[in-house]
């Protein structure tokens, strides 16, 4: 049945009215179960096309089994059901793309390797991450269409909202899940907090980074200096800077000898709470996610690399 309705839906897009159709297909992906419809005279004026042709298009989804409608009369028409497999097939979206730090630790590799295997399993959809430095960098991405979602810590996700940048939270995986706790370190041993004159490190195209890094000096005088990320450890040793914010899961796993100080950043879990950003008007997005995207799964896989159970797999 399966295969029939994928040759259903092929034939359809190849019509004169199949882009009417794929149009009609992502409105409805939109729309959550046991709401109300559009008229055929509104979604004529929002997708340019007529009465005639949306109705011929509906009928079709109805007829392949992509969609259910109830119609309650002068109530209007709601979506009892929808078939997501088949209407994202209506849409042409076979693959999603997204982005998310690079898996320098533990917590990363088994977020990313959780988030591939989930939609590796899935026969209707395929994934695609590109792993880059700066929760900046990543959201704007989002934003501008280029990616349909990006990883991030609630941290950063609410500073990318606060700002006005036209995003949302569109899943949460709960504190431990981006990192296990954030650190200072220091180029000189015996230090144990910033003062005045230090030379700070900030990656400023990390947005957490930098409201953590803001939240640990307050009035203190210091010099900040711009720094990617992941050369903190290279520009202390170097004695470029004395001091930075830095994810402490690094010191754990490799660096156990570096002088820093565990903090208490303030922010209820945000820095260590991984969420999935998405566009704030891409609600085809928000139902691919709500759909196949299984958190707990994510989470029991993450565990299963941190504790060596498992091999990354992204």
């Amino acid at each position: 049945m399966e295969e029939n309705n994928k040759h259903s839906v092929q034939d359809l897009l190849m019509k004169k009215s199949g882009q009417a159709l794929s149009l009609l297909a992502g409105k409805l992906l939109c729309i959550p179960n046991g709401e109300k419809i559009p008229t055929f005279s509104q979604l004529s004026d929002a997708l340019d096309y007529s009465r005639g042709t949306l109705q011929n298009a509906m009928g079709n989804l109805e007829t392949i089994g992509a969609i259910t409608l109830l119609k309650r009369g002068a109530l209007g028409t709601f979506i009892k059901d929808k078939n997501i497999a088949l209407l994202l097939g209506c849409t042409g979206i076979s693959y999603i793309s997204g982005t998310m730090p690079l898996p320098y630790t533990k917590i990363y590799e088994g977020l990313a390797t959780g988030l591939f295997d989930t939609f590796s399993s899935n026969a209707h959809l395929s994934i695609d991450i590109a792993y880059m430095r700066g929760s900046g960098r990543r959201i704007s991405g989002v934003e501008k269409g280029q990616y349909d979602f990006t990883v991030t810590s609630r941290l950063a996700a609410k500073a990318a909202i606060e700002s006005g940048i036209p995003v949302v939270i569109t899943k949460d995986f709960g504190p431990g899940s981006y990192l296990s706790g954030q650190s200072v370190i220091f180029r000189e041993n015996g230090i144990t907090s910033v003062s005045e004159g230090m030379k700070v490190g900030v990656d400023k195209s990390s947005l957490d980074h930098v409201r953590l890094t803001e939240s640990l000096i307050k009035d203190i005088n210091v010099t900040y200096v711009d720094i990617n990320y992941n050369q903190i450890l290279a520009f202390i040793e170097k004695a470029e800077i004395d001091a930075a914010v830095w994810n402490i899961d690094n010191i754990l796993e490799s660096r156990s000898n570096v002088n820093y100080i565990p903090i208490e950043t303030g922010f209820n879990n945000d820095e260590t709470t991984a969420v999935i950003v998405t566009a704030k008007d891409n609600g085809i997005m928000k139902t691919v996610l709500d759909e196949f995207l299984n958190v707990e799964k994510v989470l029991f896989e993450q565990k299963q690399v941190i504790a060596g159970i498992r091999y990354p797999n992204y």
